[in-house]
């Protein structure tokens, strides 16, 4: 195990045990498909650990299921960004505003946008991001949130609306993506997938 305690901008401490490592390696293994879920809880502990302890955690690896009619496994090599802790603190800070309002940010289809996301115009990311939202399965709590309904899928435009401000996240805010004129979707998504995309092999 390793236990790590990073301290924040505001002082706040980001603390906790991490139970699987391994040689070095952050390990999760899992029996569903290697999703977005997955691999970004594997990367806000891998941030955590290398931002508190970089010698003794150098990666993480994530094993799902691969797609396919076939059995197989899947799995998704993380490796440790530049600034790590910088990273920690902004998602820590976008966590703050979520925690404020519902964020509608979700991971397929922020993902998918990050993956098409440039530095541009914002409109193919967001085309991808509601092909890939569209393709999802419901999520109850969204529903719940976004439709007062867990058995209704929310439209993927109420999701693109419920975005928190720029100065409503803190830390996050000088590390976003973009411009003022890009929408808040894809920043968000680039500032949370970019640099997960930048450092993940796949096979």
């Amino acid at each position: 195990t390793v236990d790590v305690a990073v301290p924040l901008p505001d002082g706040r401490r980001v603390v906790g045990t991490l139970s699987e490592v391994y040689d070095g390696r952050l390990v999760a293994v899992g029996y569903s498909g290697l999703g977005a879920k997955h691999r970004v809880g594997a990367w806000v502990r891998l941030l955590a650990a290398a931002a508190d302890s970089p010698a003794e955690v150098r990666e993480a690896l994530v094993v799902g299921s691969a797609r396919g009619r076939r059995p197989a496994a899947a799995m998704s090599r993380l490796g440790v960004p530049e600034d790590p802790a910088g990273l920690l603190a902004a998602l820590v800070a976008v966590r703050d505003a979520g925690l404020c309002a519902p964020i509608g940010l979700h991971l397929d289809a922020a993902e998918a946008a990050a993956a098409s996301f440039t530095g541009g115009s914002d409109g193919r990311a967001l085309n991808r991001a509601r092909y890939k939202y569209s393709k999802s399965f419901a999520d109850p709590y969204a529903g719940l949130v976004f439709a007062d309904d867990p058995a209704v899928k929310p439209d993927f435009e109420a999701l693109r609306k419920a975005m928190p401000a720029v100065a409503d996240l803190g830390a996050a805010a000088p590390l976003l993506p973009g411009s003022d004129e890009t929408e808040m979707f894809v920043r968000l998504a680039a500032l949370l997938f970019g640099p997960l995309l930048h450092e993940e092999s796949q096979r």
